[in-house]
């Protein structure tokens, strides 16, 4: 439940507008509850606003519904262990396999060809490219998230050479 007090509240009108003015006085309390608002005011003030009264309380109960505007944003609460994709990784491990069957099926002609196009530094593709032959297992496990937290794509860029044999990538990687 939430309580709105009367503390010291203005009113933003003119001296012309009397109702405007004694609003804020009217008011004693707004309680929210879930279904309903509590309205607590004083209709003394309504009689006479310039002279002191007794109050006259009365209370309104405005009861509504909540409805949802727009769509739902559900929050997402993911375990410690749960799969986390890194679309970095999976960008550059993608990108490896993509530019491979462009060399293999004449697509590009050169590694040149290739860092002219994508705009990327000297030696950028040739350092990715190795990437198109991870083990199948290493490529199922980045794709569904399931990669060790330490394997990002920056540190798979870092790597001085990564080898052919699987086994081997399995241990370098982090993989058991």
């Amino acid at each position: 439940m939430w309580t709105i007090e009367k503390h010291g509240f203005e009113a933003d009108a003119t001296k012309d507008d009397a109702l405007a003015q004694t609003f804020p006085d009217i008011i004693d309390r707004i309680d929210a509850q879930r279904d309903r608002l509590v309205v607590s005011v004083n209709l003394a003030v309504l009689v006479e606003p310039d002279v002191a009264q007794i109050p006259i309380p009365a209370a309104f109960d405005i009861r509504f519904q909540r409805r949802q505007n727009g769509r739902a944003k559900p929050i997402v609460i993911v375990g410690k262990d749960a799969p986390q994709q890194d679309p970095d990784l999976i960008t550059l491990v993608a990108d490896a396999r993509r530019w491979a069957g462009e060399l293999i099926e004449g697509k590009a002609s050169s590694v040149l060809e290739i860092t002219v196009r994508e705009g990327l530094r000297s030696g950028s593709v040739s350092c990715i490219l190795p990437l198109a032959w991870l083990a199948p297992d290493i490529s199922t496990a980045i794709i569904e998230g399931r990669q060790p937290p330490h394997l990002t794509a920056k540190t798979l860029r870092a790597l001085p050479e990564l080898p052919l044999e699987w086994v081997e990538q399995r241990q370098i990687l982090g993989f058991a």
